[in-house]
């Protein structure tokens, strides 16, 4: 546990740039994927293949960052949609 105590000092917390975020989020994915392999493991007895492993979890930062990226905008149609 001291070594992922350590990750999670050594990340930067107010920093926005790019690389700052992709540190955040690659150890926040990487966490998530170990505890969902483990699981499958322990309670479905299935495990995967460490090529799909990597797929997905470049994938699963890709949406973090894209989703991050985006702003919330109420498009005028949406606007006149609703009201009517």
């Amino acid at each position: 546990m001291s070594t992922l105590n350590s990750a999670v000092r050594g990340l930067p917390s107010k920093k926005k740039n790019l690389k700052a975020r992709m540190r955040r989020v690659s150890l926040c994915v990487l966490v998530y994927l170990i505890w969902e392999e483990r699981n499958k493991r322990i309670f479905d007895d299935e495990s995967t293949s460490p090529t799909l492993l990597f797929q997905k979890f470049w994938l699963k930062i890709k949406n973090k960052i894209l989703a991050e990226n985006k702003q919330a905008y109420v498009y005028p149609q949406q606007c006149s949609a609703r009201s009517s």
